[in-house]
This record gives C-alpha cells, structure tokens and sequence, in this order.
C-alpha cells in the first residue's frame, strides 16, 4: 500500500517542483527585466551619461552681463546636473560657484569683469556621473560713467568704474583755457597738434603716475 501510494504521488510532487522552478525562473527574468527598464528607460537614469554640450555665453562668449545664464542641453535620462565656475582657474580647485540645477540652465550670481572658466556634468538616477564639459566666459566692463562739473579755472570731469571687484573713481581736471584754444582749432587729420602740445603733459604724466601706484599697491605686475 505504502508503495502503491508513493507512485501514485511521485508525478504530482514532480510537478509541483517544476512549476516552483518555473515561477522561480519568470520571476529573475522579470527582475532584470524591470531594472532594464529603470536604468535605460527616458526619465529613469542611465548608466552610460554623456557630457553634456554647453551653450556660448554672450555673443562669441563674451558679455557685460554680471549674472550671466549658464545654458546647455537637455537630456531627459539626467536626474540633476552639477555646476562649477572657476575665476582664472582651470583646474577649479578652488571654485567660486559650485551648485546643482535640475533644469539645464544656471544664472550666475554677480560676478566682477574678468575671466571664468565653467563646468558642468550630468549625474544619473542611478546615482551614476558623467564627464565634466568645459567651457568659458569673459564679462567686459561697462564704458565708464563721466560726469563734469566746473569751477572758476577748470572743468571736473569725474570718471567712476567697477573693475575686479572695486569701485574705481579718477577726477581730471582740464583748464578751461586749454580747452578753449583746443576746442576752437581746426580739426586735422593728423593729431600731431594734440601729441606735441605741452600744454597736456603733466596731466598724461600724473596720469601714468596714478595707474602705476594704484597697480603697485594691487601687487598688479
């Protein structure tokens, strides 16, 4: 009896194990099936991130815009984006600007004129980086503000201008009679007349003599 009975149940347990072997089998095939989907899918990360390509800052990258947009293109498999900005720095290890944006653009906070060098990268949902790509902005300074004013022998002229981060002032004071014989000479095409003329040496001299101070005092060689 107890024999008849194992034959009798051996096909149904053989079969119970093959459909748990099956099951088994669906269930890592759906497993990989799923994290396929996550990584590789448009908006679930990928594995494999491009660089992404920036975008010219201003017009043939240069600008007077002190909050210049950072801008590139979009790649709907990035979770967010790293940002960097380097003043003269291109190994930014120092990095004045070092943020994230989930968009594909970035507007700077104000910046000084000069040169800077900026990077950006793409990190994955998967948690995955991609290359940095490199680029580079110069912001120019603005023309400078003059304004005149005048006193019994002289007009003022106040010069007044933001370089590297200061605010730059320059008084010229120009004596009303030079002024005069200058402004009623005939124009020429030749400016040999103003060059020659002493009569504008000691301001050119104590021109000079002002930028060099002020850029010995910067440590400015």
């Amino acid at each position: 009896m107890v024999s008849m009975g194992s034959e009798i149940w051996a096909p149904v347990i053989k079969k119970i194990i093959a459909g748990i072997v099956a099951i088994i089998v669906v269930l890592v095939a759906l497993e990989a099936v799923l994290y396929f989907i996550k990584i590789e899918s448009p908006g679930g990360g990928s594995s494999h991130l491009s660089a992404p390509t920036l975008k010219t800052v201003g017009e043939n990258g240069i600008t007077t815009d002190t909050t210049p947009l950072l801008d590139w293109n979009y790649d709907s498999n990035v979770y967010y984006y790293e940002i960097q900005v380097s003043d003269n720095d291109i190994e930014f290890t120092n990095p004045i600007i070092n943020t994230t944006s989930y968009s594909s653009s970035y507007i700077c906070s104000t910046l000084s004129p000069g040169t800077y060098y900026w990077r950006v990268r793409a990190v994955g949902y998967d948690t995955n980086y991609g290359s940095w790509a490199y680029w580079y902005f110069i912001i120019e300074s603005t023309a400078p503000l003059a304004t005149i004013s005048e006193n019994a022998d002289t007009y003022v002229v106040h010069h007044e201008w933001s370089y590297g981060g200061s605010r730059w002032t320059y008084d010229t004071q120009i004596p009303k009679i030079a002024y005069e014989y200058f402004r009623n000479k005939p124009r020429v095409s030749y400016y040999s007349e103003y060059v020659d003329n002493p009569v504008d040496d000691n301001w050119m001299e104590n021109l000079a003599h002002n930028f060099v101070e002020e850029a010995r005092k910067k440590g400015w060689g």
